[in-house]
């Protein structure tokens, strides 16, 4: 069954590929090893990646957006989520958005304020969002609208029962960093 579902995926893929002559090597197409309800493809392009990517990744989202419809049309739910990365861009981006959250995070804490990170795409504000859930110490929101909808890290006030932060009043510094934008 599993084979059956991941060949009809990478057909579909590679037809739509040749109908937009894009270059591509070779496309892998498996089930996700940590979570099984997700479906992984994998395209390989070295001429016509930049095509399929696209700005900030918004055609990689468009393609992923027409295979989801393509296998969803007749069906009312789909038993399994498909995402598609072209030459690992979206690992390397999922990377470097923990990687900047986690500064973000830790210069939240330091300061105890609140800082803007930059506009990204549902997915990738779910992302952050679930990095810092059971932190007691930040809370994330989104903020904006359309593509510039971003998330916003912010430091969690405790009582001094409640852990040992210092009274941001007595430093004078505090209101010089009450709100940054990265």
């Amino acid at each position: 069954m599993k084979e059956k579902i991941t060949e009809n995926i990478k057909e579909k893929v590679e037809k739509i590929l040749s109908l937009m002559e894009i270059n591509y090597e070779d496309t892998f197409v498996d089930f996700d090893e940590e979570d099984k309800s997700r479906i992984l493809v994998s395209i390989q392009s070295k001429d016509d990646s930049s095509i399929l990517i696209g700005p900030k990744g918004s055609h990689l989202l468009s393609f992923n957006y027409i295979i989801k419809n393509i296998f969803t049309k007749n069906r009312s739910s789909l038993a399994f989520h498909i995402f598609i990365d072209v030459n690992d861009y979206h690992k390397k981006r999922i990377d470097s958005i923990k990687q900047k959250a986690k500064v973000i995070a830790e210069r939240v804490k330091y300061f105890q304020n609140e800082i803007e990170m930059e506009p990204m795409s549902s997915f990738e504000r779910r992302l952050v969002h679930s990095m810092f859930s059971d932190d007691k110490l930040l809370e994330t929101e989104s903020k904006g609208f359309g593509e510039g909808r971003r998330v916003v890290i912010k430091y969690v006030f405790h009582s001094p029962s409640d852990t040992s932060v210092e009274d941001s009043s007595s430093s004078s510094d505090s209101d010089h960093f009450s709100s940054f934008k990265i």
